[in-house]
């Protein structure tokens, strides 16, 4: 961690590394958390154009640092994608016009929407859409540093870990009296996405894939598909079902639940 270097690793042949990163924060990393799948940007709902698939089909991972920011990378080095990794600050309060910076201690992914949960030595929980570069929500300051978070395997639940992270060394575990505590709370709409349906019109009229939080075309041979479309869709039992849940496909069953 101190020397900032990732070695990524395929699960299939664990003898050695096929990556070594090096972070693109400049202090040393406190925690790093990776992206669920290889659908970052969207899911994929019937046939899907190969354009569609080439534009968006990329994955990676988030890392972040003591001195409280995030990086968002991806694991394909082509040039275009490593263009879209990015990071920023978080975990920072202005008190009595001084700037205080608190480390991050740690990430977690949801198991279903691709959004990411961080906490930090400041005591908050922050929840971030990484596509939107947005944070959906932080929640309600608890008692001392958050030295870990994790979220159930169907993603309901959010559990939290507060004690004291050694940030101030023995003499702040001596002050500060923080007491180790563990929560567990359900989530609501706060880690959930929106998303519109596209379909290419120069090669295959049929294909149609979700994006999140993404409402203008993608590129010149996509079009959003419309309400009136959706309808027809449900009709022609292409789409069986739309609703808060997700889609109803035939042939997949739930997409987006």
């Amino acid at each position: 961690m101190a020397s900032r270097l990732f070695h990524i690793y395929d699960i299939r042949k664990m003898d050695t590394f096929v990556q070594e990163r090096e972070s693109s924060l400049k202090y040393m990393t406190r925690s790093l958390a990776c992206m669920l799948d290889g659908q970052g940007e969207f899911f994929f709902v019937h046939r899907v154009c190969p354009k569609m698939r080439a534009l968006f089909t990329y994955a990676g991972y988030a890392s972040a640092s003591i001195e409280g920011r995030i990086a968002v990378e991806y694991f394909d080095t082509t040039p275009s994608i490593q263009d879209k990794k990015y990071a920023f600050k978080c975990h920072r309060q202005t008190i009595n016009d001084v700037d205080h910076v608190w480390p991050v201690n740690a990430l977690a992914f949801h198991p279903t929407y691709n959004t990411f949960a961080s906490a930090g030595s400041d005591g908050t929980v922050s929840i971030w859409d990484h596509k939107v570069k947005k944070r959906l929500k932080q929640y309600s300051k608890y008692p001392g540093p958050v030295a870990g978070v994790a979220f159930n395997c169907d993603g309901t639940k959010i559990a939290v870990g507060v004690s004291y992270t050694w940030d101030d060394g023995e003499q702040g575990m001596r002050t500060q009296n923080v007491t180790p505590w563990v929560g567990v709370k359900k989530v609501g709409d706060e880690v959930k996405v929106g998303f519109a349906i596209f379909r290419c019109v120069s090669c295959c009229l049929t294909s149609f894939a979700f994006f999140r939080f993404l409402f203008t075309s993608p590129c010149a041979c996509h079009q959003r598909i419309t309400i009136a479309e959706i309808n027809i869709m449900i009709k022609s039992k292409c789409v069986n079902y739309i609703s808060a849940r997700g889609v109803y496909i035939p042939s997949l069953g739930w997409v987006l639940q």
